[in-house]
């Protein structure tokens, strides 16, 4: 079995750069991708340049996410360095990706940047040439966000409104919050917690039951087949009773809960008149599958008047915060994202107010 790695200093200087290319009959698999940016603003290298991936030599991507976003450093870059299972953070923002990427015949890893300033650093991808077995999957990484939410009325999307095909599986997502008024948000994130996260499985879009009522017993989350649903985002997340912090900035490494599964990356305390801003991540012991298709998002409708007070935020018109959610999936065939291009570059939490 052979091994390799490309590595070197870089410079987007045309938009884009192909940082690792394979191609070989018998398949491949990345064992790890190390990254370091430098040049314009840590908010703006979050979300205004792409980690973008090619199978296959097939005329389309199936990753094209915020790199920022990608390797779980949402809070514009000021999350302190963390450790878990398929990404990390080390000092000086160096960022790394450990999960599997296998590929059949070829791979392509570029970087695309809508910059306002020359991107610099540095990479190394690490190659295998590890046979791809039939029953592998594909990595996908899929970003979803709305930085202008009407919390609580509207529901955050986990997925496209079209949703994924199967057969495959989720193997975690990382959550980015930002409130604009952060004081609705107080203690442990409270409120917002309270979003479920449901995903559908298998040509199933809804649950079975009452859409409105708080009552576990008619909510219908004990008998719809193919639907996984967790009260409270931070049960989604392995917390309870919200996401509890040191009334001060700190990351995982700094205080924070933060093991290979789940973990906290940044949280910052209440402040009168200003925002407030949570990053969280959760992978699963063993993976969820399905075979059909899958879709999902976060909904506080069933909280909505009792954890969630009606008069919290304007009926309605709510109040204004910014959700995203990265998920991280294995396919069985490769995505077509390219009409996902045009959403680049992205807001960052902190250019929306």
């Amino acid at each position: 079995m052979l091994r390799s790695l490309v590595g070197s200093e870089m410079c987007i200087r045309d938009r884009s750069l192909t940082i690792g290319y394979w191609n070989s009959s018998g398949g491949g698999l990345i064992t790890e991708i190390h990254l370091v940016l430098e040049g314009p603003p840590r908010t703006e290298l979050q979300r205004h340049v792409a980690l973008q991936i090619t199978y296959d030599d097939l005329p389309h991507p199936s990753v094209f996410v915020p790199v920022g976003d990608f390797f779980m450093d949402q809070a514009g870059s000021r999350s302190d360095p963390y450790e878990s299972k398929y990404f990390a953070k080390r000092p000086r923002d160096s960022w790394h990706c450990l999960a599997p990427i296998p590929y059949r015949h070829s791979i392509r890893i570029q970087l695309v940047s809508q910059a306002s300033e020359e991107v610099v650093g540095y990479t190394y991808v690490y190659h295998d040439s590890k046979k791809f077995a039939e029953n592998t999957g594909y990595f996908h990484a899929i970003y979803r966000g709305n930085v202008g939410l009407r919390f609580p009325w509207e529901p955050a999307p986990i997925l496209p409104a079209q949703g994924i095909k199967g057969p495959g599986h989720l193997v975690g997502t990382a959550l980015a919050f930002t409130g604009e008024l952060g004081t609705k948000f107080g203690g442990n994130f409270d409120h917002v917690c309270e979003g479920n996260y449901e995903l559908f499985y298998d040509n199933i879009t809804r649950l079975h039951g009452n859409d409105t009522t708080v009552d576990y017993r008619k909510a219908g989350y004990q008998t719809s087949d193919h639907v996984i649903a967790v009260l409270g985002s931070e049960d989604w997340y392995g917390y309870s009773y919200g996401w509890p912090g040191n009334e001060k900035n700190v990351g995982a490494a700094s205080g924070l809960y933060g093991t290979r599964h789940s973990g906290t990356t940044y949280w910052d305390p209440p402040v009168t008149n200003g925002t407030r801003t949570l990053s969280t991540y959760r992978f699963f012991g063993a993976p969820l599958r399905f075979e059909v298709g899958a879709w999902g998002q976060v909904n506080w409708g069933y909280d909505t008047g009792h954890n969630v007070p009606s008069d919290l935020c304007p009926v309605g018109q709510g109040c204004r915060i910014a959700y995203s959610v990265m998920s991280y999936w294995y396919l069985a065939t490769p995505r077509d994202v390219s009409g996902e291009l045009d959403e680049l570059p992205w807001k960052s939490p902190f250019e929306y107010i």
